[in-house]
């Protein structure tokens, strides 16, 4: 979470390909460059396209990253987001029950040079809930194989959503934990929750 120099609470999750030192390098070099990115007051969009030109200007490696950013207004409750490839949010609407996936035309970053990425819009009502996910979340396997997959985590919303944004991200690391039994952790396991109240 960081805050826009127009005062918006900017939400960002990003993957970086790959495992080990390098991509853990990787994976600070895209932090940084999006970070300064928002810094500049960039719209979504723009903070994509400029981000994917800083990154592939150092790129030597193979490497990507997937990236969602959304700024948050606090007062109206409007987001504005974009996507490079990422996992696509859930946004949870409290008083209906109903979810929506939030996506936005893009690539990854640190693939292509000339990319254009679209800005969308959604609105959080007090008592929404928006997840923010890396795929170490659904794809954590169990003993029979089976992911754990959005079906799980939607159902954990629902059967959830009056708590706090910190109670349910322990609910779900620990429904995640539960289902993979004796398989473990075998991808990065992310999970950003922002609940408007």
């Amino acid at each position: 979470f960081r805050t826009t120099p127009d005062g918006k609470l900017a939400i960002v999750i990003a993957d970086v390909s790959g495992k080990g030192i390098p991509a853990a390098l990787f994976m600070a070099m895209s932090v940084t460059i999006l970070r300064l990115a928002i810094s500049l007051g960039l719209k979504p969009a723009e903070m994509m396209r400029h981000a994917n030109q800083a990154i592939l200007v150092d790129q030597s490696s193979k490497m990507f990253t997937t990236a969602f950013v959304g700024y948050l207004d606090c007062d109206s409750g409007i987001m504005n987001f974009a996507s490079a490839g990422h996992n696509p949010p859930i946004l949870y609407h409290n008083q209906s029950g109903s979810m929506d996936y939030l996506s936005a035309p893009g690539v990854a970053l640190g693939v292509f040079k000339d990319v254009n990425f679209t800005e969308n819009e959604a609105t959080l009502m007090v008592g929404d809930i928006l997840v923010l996910y890396t795929d170490g979340i659904t794809e954590a396997i169990n003993d029979d194989e089976e992911e754990f997959g959005e079906e799980r985590l939607e159902m954990i919303l629902r059967k959830h959503s009056s708590k706090t944004a910190q109670a349910l991200i322990d609910i779900v690391i620990e429904n995640i934990a539960e289902f993979a039994g004796e398989q473990g952790i075998f991808d990065d396991e992310t999970i950003v929750i922002v609940k408007r109240s």
